[in-house]
């Protein structure tokens, strides 16, 4: 015990991606400075940064991510200068990021800030119709404190798996304005509030930035593993954009000035944030369309008795101008398990109550079978409050849930194969105005 950790990972350049050789001079950094004791130091990004860049006299930045410890611990980024002749060529520059560990602007809205980062990375957002840009950063946070019903769910069902206790994070990055060139942020959120970790964000050739992450799998126990034969999954691809709400005057409870995943410009009733969506490409996968309400059409009860393992479901709703109201959504149900989507604007929760949806052999060390909740709430205008948007995604045991950009959930349920009827809630003023369902196509892949 005392002695400093040194890492055993490399930062490697792949020459060929199509031969998948490597770069004969590897490694590229080939370990951490020697003055740093670190908790982690991997995954490497190479971005660029003017503002940043330029203090250093680089156009192109690397960082990789991780934390350090000793008198002041926490989680970081290093960041790297890159030779743009050279891209073998790094040079350490500093380290980024000032917290320590378990840092948080807030409980509900924003996450924890960990104690290790992982997947780090910045990458430039442009609101077109405003002008209005943002540098955006996203970590994938390990060690972070566990979240309140998480520990209510533990607390009541201790036999059961537990997760490791993560959260991948965003925020907009500003650059300190003394010497140490160092970022902070005002405003951040979560980039999913599930199960969906450790993404990789690029660009795409007509200027999108995706976000592609995995699902990991730790709810069911090593038996159950086994008998599966895989665990983990790729989720859908995501895109990052930047919302900007103008004249937004409220919400359905909380202030604005409370909410940490927005930035506020009260003088010009402003609201500026990450906005997350299904990548649009994956309309294509449409196939069959299994239902289509009209704007009057949709009543509490069955939707379908049978929906195939794959699909999309759409569902927009309206609020009352007091906006009171909420929304169950019961997805792979049977008459002995069900699944639960809902949103309540007075709690402002999006949640996936997952409880009853699978017949579990406790004894044999069982599922994790605790909710995923997501803090989200609908803006108010002068004249009404603005409408709820869920897309939810249903891929056999993959469940991935998109509400008006700001939320997202990506989760499992292990329901049984004859569990797969869709039936609906509307309680208070919160109002079906739409609601569409699709079975999915895939993408053309042979096993």
């Amino acid at each position: 015990m005392g002695e400093k950790l040194v890492s055993l990972e490399r930062r490697s350049r792949l020459w060929n991606s199509l031969a998948g050789s490597r770069y004969p001079k590897n490694p590229v950094v080939i370990r951490e400075p020697d003055h740093l004791d670190v908790t982690g130091f991997r995954d490497p990004s190479i971005f660029e940064w003017p503002a940043l860049g330029d203090k250093f006299g680089y156009n192109r930045l690397a960082v990789l991510s991780g934390g350090v410890q000793g008198e002041v611990d926490g989680p970081r980024m290093f960041l790297f200068g890159v030779d743009p002749s050279n891209l073998a060529s790094w040079t350490f520059l500093q380290t980024l990021g000032t917290m320590k560990r378990n840092a948080r602007l807030d409980t509900r809205w924003s996450g924890d800030f960990g104690t290790n980062w992982e997947c780090g990375t910045f990458f430039p957002l442009k609101h077109n119709a405003s002008g209005i840009e943002r540098m955006i950063g996203v970590v994938g946070v390990e060690g972070g404190h566990i979240r309140e019903h998480v520990k209510s769910y533990r607390k009541l069902n201790p036999s059961r798996p537990h997760r490791d206790s993560r959260y991948c994070n965003w925020f907009f990055a500003n650059l300190t304005k003394d010497k140490d060139n160092d970022i902070h942020f005002d405003t951040t959120g979560m980039m999913d509030s599930g199960e969906w970790y450790a993404p990789s964000v690029f660009q795409h050739p007509d200027g999108r930035r995706i976000a592609w992450g995995w699902i990991v799998e730790q709810d069911i126990s090593e038996r159950l593993a086994a008998e599966k034969g895989w665990i983990g999954c790729l989720g859908i691809p995501r895109e990052l954009s930047l919302g900007v709400y103008e004249g937004v005057i409220g919400t359905c409870s909380t202030s604005l000035a409370e909410i940490t995943s927005v930035e506020v410009e009260s003088a010009q009733n402003r609201i500026v944030t990450l906005d997350i969506r299904p990548l649009r490409e994956l309309e294509s996968l449409r196939r069959a369309s299994l239902y289509k309400s009209t704007p009057t059409s949709t009543e509490n009860g069955i939707i379908l008795k049978q929906a195939p393992d794959c699909y999309e479901l759409l569902l927009r709703a309206e609020v009352n101008a007091h906006g009171n109201g909420s929304i169950s959504l019961k997805i792979r149900e049977s008459s002995s398990v069900n699944t639960t989507v809902s949103f309540d604007s007075q709690r402002e929760e999006l949640v996936i109550h997952r409880q009853a949806s699978s017949v579990d052999d406790e004894d044999e060390g069982g599922i994790c079978l605790q909710d995923e909740i997501a803090a989200l709430t609908l803006f108010r205008y002068t004249s009404h409050f603005e409408s709820l948007e869920l897309r939810v995604f249903v891929d056999k045991d993959v469940v991935e849930v998109f509400a008006n950009g700001r939320a997202a959930i990506a989760t499992r349920i292990y329901a049984p194969k004859d569990a797969s009827g869709i039936s609906i809630v509307q309680e208070g003023e919160l109002r079906v105005s739409e609601m569409q369902i699709w079975e999915l196509g895939g993408i053309g892949l042979v096993n």
